[in-house]
């Protein structure tokens, strides 16, 4: 059924991508909130997963517009604390996890827009959301009146929570981006935001989803068929890389008396699409990890900053600017008391020099980040810091894209 209905669409649009779409979002799944009443109180911690990945396929019936969708898997969890009193004779505490998968599909009308030698789009569409793949955990301890200690324990597992038991909605889509392409592949970053129809996760739940939802995405995919269209800006060659380097920056502003691990070394890789008048685009990621000591207690985890930037050259001398985003994750320590934001966004800075003996380039930059909020926040005088700063060195590899022919 699937392959029938695919053939007809390529029969009967101009061309057809396929490829596959990766992103990060920029907000939270799952909101944070408190929750009070005079029978008790619900604390709810996200604990977001910032990727999103899946299949898509743009048709294009006509070459100023087309029609998109896609498939894409997201994962989300978060963790509830409450008390409160079950009885007059008992109080109860009880701590919840959950996880769970969320699909999406989207569909978008994309009617094409030009700026000068470069190719972007707006989008309008709908979204489809389904919830699936939860698991859910409870912790309960219940302390009777008059009774001594211990509190009576007891653990769940379910599925099925009732506080999660709204599974599916439906959202409105907005989308731009610019694209780039040879004569067969695509390579389109752009920026998404859905409105959901409701925030509500399920019957008489403290758990609220955020309604309105911003994702970066990048789509990377290829041309079917025997119109494949010719590129307005035409991209020469590519040029992948990798980066080593370090941060000289330790990642908190931490009291004299606890002993911080420096750990400097940062490595990623990098992919650059030269444009006209000197400019590049480059995508690339670094990461890099932390620890330190407050006894008993120890923090660690790894952070990882993808960022997109624009590039002007100069005889060799180059500078760009553009956008960071930083994730945590593996992280050995966490609790309910502090504030774990485990991502954040901002503007990105680099400078350096490239030199060109040959097919292979050597690159030396400085890249500053200054990101929207410190990761976590212990306390006043333990917390993480807005800023990264790279000292890195690259070796980047010079290939045609097939393109020029």
């Amino acid at each position: 059924m699937w392959l029938l209905w695919f053939m007809a669409v390529n029969l009967a649009a101009q061309s057809v991508d396929i490829g596959a779409k990766a992103g990060v979002p920029l907000n939270h799944f799952v909101l944070d909130t408190i929750a009070s009443s005079r029978f008790g109180s619900a604390y709810v911690h996200s604990q977001p997963r910032r990727y999103l990945i899946g299949p898509l396929i743009n048709i294009h019936p006509v070459q100023r517009w087309s029609i998109e969708t896609a498939f894409l898997y997201r994962r989300f969890g978060y963790d509830l604390e409450g008390s409160g009193a079950a009885f007059s004779a008992e109080s109860v505490r009880f701590k919840r996890r959950a996880t769970g998968n969320a699909w999406e599909v989207p569909v978008v009308w994309k009617p094409r827009l030009r700026f000068g030698p470069m190719e972007g789009f707006l989008g309008a569409g709908f979204a489809i959301r389904q919830i699936g793949g939860v698991q859910w955990r409870e912790r309960r301890e219940t302390q009777v009146l008059f009774q001594p200690p211990p509190p009576r324990m007891e653990e769940h597992q379910s599925t099925e929570p009732m506080e999660l038991n709204r599974r599916t909605a439906i959202g409105a889509v907005l989308s731009a981006g610019l694209e780039f392409r040879t004569r067969r592949i695509v390579l389109s970053p752009e920026i998404r935001y859905t409105r959901w129809d409701s925030s509500r996760a399920g019957d008489d739940s403290s758990v609220r989803y955020k309604r309105d939802q911003v994702d970066v995405a990048l789509n990377i995919a290829f041309t079917l068929g025997n119109h494949a269209r010719k590129p307005m800006l035409h991209i020469k060659r590519l040029e992948p890389g990798v980066l080593l380097g370090f941060a000289p920056l330790a990642e908190f502003h931490l009291p004299a008396t606890y002993r911080y691990e420096k750990r400097l070394n940062a490595y990623g890789a990098s992919i650059t699409f030269p444009l006209p008048r000197r400019t590049a685009l480059e995508f690339s990621f670094l990461t890099r990890t932390f620890a330190y000591v407050n006894n008993p207690a120890l923090y660690k985890g790894r952070i990882w900053e993808p960022s997109a930037i624009v590039n002007h050259d100069w005889r060799g001398w180059f500078a760009g600017a553009g956008l960071a985003l930083r994730r945590a994750n593996h992280l050995t320590f966490r609790e309910f008391d502090i504030t774990w934001a485990r991502g954040a966004w901002g503007p990105a800075l680099q400078g350096g020099r490239e030199w060109r003996p040959g097919p292979v380039h050597l690159r030396l930059a400085v890249r500053y980040h200054l990101h929207s909020q410190p990761l976590w926040a212990f306390t006043p005088n333990e917390r993480g810091r807005k800023q990264s700063l790279y000292i890195l060195f690259g070796l980047i590899s010079v290939r045609s894209s097939g393109g020029d022919k």
